[in-house]
């Protein structure tokens, strides 16, 4: 029937419309958990407490690389430093490196091209509805002089 082609169409629009929005360029993105070690810089110089040792706690100074095990926690980021021992620091401590361009441009491209194919969706979807109303003579909300 007429509505069911109707709603399907609307429901790919819709769809369409949705995983626009999921896109975001990479560097406007919250960073999760990560899923390997990274290189990461610390910004001040901290006496962090070593991992599985509470009474232990070992000097990183500003500039230093470590390497960044694990960011499930807000707050409280565990690295490695260069000796190998794994650290707890505080997580604004911690730069990581800037988002590679590359992948931000892909993103925003990507983006950009779903919301062309939304667009041309809506297009069609509202052809298709000017179409089945001028063949069933549904008249819209306009007098007759018009």
């Amino acid at each position: 029937s007429m509505f069911s082609a109707l709603s399907m169409w609307q429901f790919k629009a819709d769809q369409l419309s949705h995983r626009a929005r999921l896109l975001a360029p990479c560097h406007l993105r919250r960073p999760g958990a990560i899923t390997e070690a990274t290189w990461c810089r610390c910004l001040a110089a901290f006496s962090a407490r070593v991992v599985g040792k509470p009474s232990e706690f070992e000097t990183v100074f500003a500039d230093e690389e470590l390497q960044l095990l694990d960011n499930s926690d807000s707050w409280l980021w565990r690295v490695r430093s260069l000796r190998g021992r794994e650290l707890l620091l505080p997580a604004p401590l911690l730069l990581l490196p800037p988002p590679c361009r590359p992948a931000v441009d892909a993103a925003e491209e990507l983006r950009r091209q779903l919301e062309v194919a939304e667009f041309a969706e809506c297009a069609r979807l509202l052809a298709r509805i000017t179409f089945w109303s001028l063949a069933l003579g549904i008249k819209g909300e306009y007098s007759e002089s018009e």
